[in-house]
C-alpha cells in the first residue's frame, strides 16, 4: 500500500487531507512539528511527503532541505501544502527541493491528481533505474604449446580455435544454454570433434556432453 506521510501542526487539517486522497487508498501517517516529520519519514520511508510551511522548530522548507540532503531521499517526492502563496513562496519551496507545491485552501480533485502525478513519476523512476540482472559469463582457456616452436603449434592453435567457435554453447535470451545443430560429418571432422571435446574436458571444462545428431 502507498504511505504517504503529512506534516502539519493543524491537527483540524489532517481529516480534510485524509478526504481528499481516500478515493487513492493511501495509507496515511501524520506529524505534528517538523523534527517530528523529519524521524517518521526516517522510520516509514514513505512513498510521498507532504508537508505545511508554517510550523514549530523546523518550517517546510527546512523540512525539505534536510530530507533531500540524505540519499534516501534524493528522490522522494515531496509536495509543499501552504497558505502562503506569493511567488517568493513558490520559489522558495522548489528551491529548498519540492516536486509540488499547492496552496490551501485545496480543492481534493486536484490534491489527489497531484499526488497521483507523484506517484506515478516514482515508480517511472524506479523502473528505470533497477539494475538488469547481472549475466554472467563463463570463460575458459585453452593453451597450445610446443617445445619445438614453429608454425606446426601455431597452426594447431588456430584451427583448434576455429573449430571450437563452431562447437562453443551458446545462450538464448532467456539464458537456456543451446549446442549448435551438428549434421553430416566427415570422418576428419568427426575426429576433430573428439579431439576438441577431449580437450576441453583436460582443460577443466566441467560442460554437458553435445548431441551428435545423424542423418538417418
Amino acid at each position: 500500500m502507498t504511505r504517504i506521510l503529512y506534516i502539519d501542526d493543524e491537527p483540524i487539517n489532517h481529516p480534510i487531507f485524509a478526504r481528499a486522497l481516500e478515493p487513492l487508498g493511501c495509507q496515511i501517517s501524520y506529524a505534528e512539528t517538523g523534527l517530528s516529520g523529519v524521524a517518521m519519514a526516517r522510520t516509514l520511508h514513505p512513498d510521498v511527503i507532504v508537508t505545511d510551511v508554517m510550523m514549530p522548530e523546523l518550517n517546510g522548507y527546512e523540512v525539505t532541505k534536510l530530507l533531500r540532503r540524505e540519499k534516501e531521499f534524493a528522490a522522494t517526492p515531496i509536495l509543499i501544502l501552504t497558505a502562503q502563496s506569493g511567488l517568493q513562496d513558490k520559489l522558495k519551496a522548489f528551491e529548498a527541493g519540492a516536486d509540488d507545491f499547492l496552496t490551501k485552501p485545496f480543492d481534493a480533485q486536484e490534491l489527489a491528481a497531484r499526488v497521483t502525478a507523484l506517484l506515478r513519476r516514482i515508480e517511472a523512476t524506479r523502473a528505470v533505474s533497477q539494475p538488469e540482472e547481472a549475466h554472467k559469463e563463463e570463460g575458459y582457456m585453452i593453451a597450445v604449446q610446443s617445445l619445438r616452436g614453429g608454425t606446426g603449434s601455431s597452426t594447431l592453435a588456430v584451427n583448434l580455435g576455429v573449430g571450437l567457435a563452431s562447437l562453443w554453447p551458446t545462450k538464448t535470451s532467456v539464458g537456456q544454454r543451446i549446442w549448435p545443430s551438428i549434421g553430416v560429418m566427415s570422418g576428419l571432422e568427426l575426429k576433430f570433434w573428439r579431439l576438441s571435446i577431449r580437450m576441453l574436458h583436460l582443460a577443466g571444462a566441467n560442460r554437458d556432453e553435445p548431441c551428435l545428431q545423424r542423418d538417418s
